[in-house]
């Protein structure tokens, strides 16, 4: 068994031409590549990793982030991992964001981006979403509908 998973992971990873070679005389991304497919033989249903990218260039980190999804829906393992890449949100099923070390936001694939208002009814609203609307100071509150609209303050909302 151990022989065949070992065959089956060096396969999947792309690294079977080298399994012969030591670990230590891989290159960078390779050892990283190796290290995940290391920690996967024994079919764990959790697997955490810490930034699993870092250091990477961006086509074998991807080729990381790709595999780890394949393990996801190929073996039903449940994978966190720690980033600072946006680009592994294609790769996941849920991202929550850490904000000033407080949860910020949470996206799901099928729900899309929420935000966590906290017991005060205060919200860390995405960086993006600010920048895109121009969003600073002060800020215009109201409900609407079955929600709350927020916009930014206009001149005249300030001169009050």
């Amino acid at each position: 068994y151990r022989l065949n998973r070992a065959g089956e992971l060096l396969r999947d990873f792309g690294l079977e031409p080298r399994r012969r070679h030591l670990p230590r005389l891989l290159p960078g991304g390779d050892q990283r590549l190796l290290a995940v497919a290391i920690a996967l033989a024994n079919r764990p249903k959790l697997l955490l990793a810490d930034e699993p990218t870092a250091g990477l260039d961006r086509d074998t980190g991807a080729s990381v982030l790709r595999h780890l999804g394949q393990v996801r829906d190929r073996e039903g393992t449940t994978i966190v991992f720690v980033t600072h890449e946006r680009r592994a949100e294609q790769y996941v099923d849920r991202v929550i964001r850490i904000r000033d070390g407080r949860t910020s936001t949470e996206t799901r694939a099928e729900v899309g981006e929420m935000v966590i208002v906290d017991r005060a009814g205060r919200l860390q609203l995405p960086k993006h979403l600010i920048n895109e609307v121009g969003l600073g100071g002060l800020a215009r509150v109201r409900r609407q509908g079955d929600g709350i609209l927020i916009s930014p303050a206009h001149d005249e909302d300030r001169d009050g």
